[in-house]
């Protein structure tokens, strides 16, 4: 599996070439510098979708999948879509991407059936579970938000300021509960009970890259959505995440998932995050939380419609 999994990355290396003549700031340790701000904003799925045939989009075709994925969009969706009005799709090295995923090369999740059945489930809980707030996903209960290893995106801005230190590296995203503190001095994990929504995060340097391994994950979140169908994650699943500053405005962010429980082979996906200049705000999820509320009042009125229906004498002609 490891063998597989070094080739994956081995293959979507290429263009990292092109990169090796940058050279990013430092720190006083010598490894690459990433304090700052860094955000993505894009229409891009996880998975491409069927009008799309390449990873690879020409600016024709990035345009006109941005018009179609527009169109698509529920009514009733976050109002940050409409007030942020993104209308750009992922560009990874000044690449157009049509999905996040690049392996396996058709774009597409490799579920296994019980992963199937999970993201159905997931699907299920996003629209429909309204009998109580357990049935909701941890992101509307804000337990856990979109900065949980591997880190996703939506079309929105959503910024993640990285705070560099000799021993580690702390990544507070504006979004639900998303602290992430990668130790990068080599400190052992808590005892296995001790779990979190982040999990316990140990990074090492190999070159200028920060590579990224994450146990002690929670075993009642299996769950990371986005934008599209989700990523599962179980306490076995193997997330490993690759950064590389490759430009002053660029960093890289890759990251491959292995779980044979979840998936039928290991895959593999990237994107960019850019340099914000911009103010980081506090993220008060709870306190303005009325979403979960109006949830739940909505099924409630919903029940009462379906037993309203229920009790009408049914007309005969």
């Amino acid at each position: 599996m490891r063998v597989l999994l070094i080739a994956l990355i081995a293959m979507a290396a290429p263009a990292a070439l092109a990169q090796e003549a940058y050279q990013p700031p430092r720190t006083a340790e010598g490894h690459p510098d990433f304090s700052g701000t860094w955000g993505a904003s894009f229409m891009t799925l996880l998975e491409r979708p069927p009008f799309l045939k390449t990873l690879v989009l020409t600016a024709d075709e990035a345009r006109s999948a941005v018009d179609i994925l527009t169109k698509g969009t529920p009514d009733l969706i976050d109002p940050d879509f409409f007030i942020q009005n993104i209308n750009t799709v992922a560009q990874v090295r000044g690449e157009y991407r049509s999905s996040l995923l690049v392996l396996p090369a058709d774009g597409q999740m490799p579920y296994t059936e019980k992963g199937i059945k999970l993201a159905d489930r997931f699907d299920w809980m996003d629209t429909q579970g309204d009998d109580n707030p357990e049935e909701r996903t941890t992101f509307d209960r804000c337990l856990a938000g979109l900065g949980q290893p591997p880190i996703r995106q939506i079309p929105a801005m959503v910024p993640n300021t990285f705070l560099q230190t000799p021993r580690e590296i702390v990544i507070l995203t504006e979004d639900t509960g998303s602290l992430r503190v990668i130790h990068t001095d080599g400190a052992a994990p808590p005892p296995p009970a001790v779990t979190s929504y982040e999990g316990w995060s140990a990074g090492r340097w190999e070159g200028d890259t920060l590579v990224v391994e994450t146990t002690r994950i929670r075993a009642d979140d299996p769950f990371r959505g986005g934008f599209g169908r989700p990523i599962l994650i179980e306490p076995d699943s193997k997330v490993t995440e690759r950064f590389t500053r490759v430009s002053p405005t660029e960093l890289h962010y890759q990251f491959t998932v292995e779980d044979s429980d979840l998936y039928t082979a290991p895959w593999l996906a990237e994107y960019s995050f850019k340099l914000q200049d911009t103010t980081f705000y506090e993220y008060a999820c709870h306190e303005a939380n009325y979403s979960l509320t109006n949830i739940l009042l909505g099924g409630r009125e919903g029940d009462k419609r379906d037993a309203a229906k229920a009790k009408k004498p049914v007309k005969r002609k």
